[in-house]
């Protein structure tokens, strides 16, 4: 409990709505191979902004999907191209022979 100007801060989300945003959206995203993950991303966060309030004023988040499926593009993007330099150092370092089928 915190307050500026002697106005609190409240929060007016509750247990359900919670284990919904953080739980069940989740699920459905892994349900769909992560495909709806950005969509679970944009749920937490209107539930972590949307139920703030400064005093009797409400926050309110309204923003689009899209952004949050530019970060999670960028992020497949960057593990391919971690997983591909791995594997490459793992074949320089040896790994084509047992690849090879050999016996290293």
């Amino acid at each position: 409990s915190s307050s500026y100007r002697n106005v609190s801060f409240r929060f007016h989300g509750t247990y359900w709505q919670a284990v919904i945003a953080f739980v069940g959206w989740p699920i459905l995203a892994m349900l769909t191979l992560t495909i709806l993950l950005p969509f679970a991303w944009k749920k937490q966060m209107e539930f972590m902004v949307s139920n703030h309030a400064y005093g009797t004023e409400k926050f309110e988040l309204n923003t689009e999907v899209g952004p949050f499926y530019g970060i999670y593009l960028i992020l497949i993007g960057i593990s391919m191209v971690f997983g591909i330099a791995f594997f490459l150092v793992m074949l320089i370092l040896g790994g084509g022979a047992a690849l090879a089928g050999g016996s290293g």
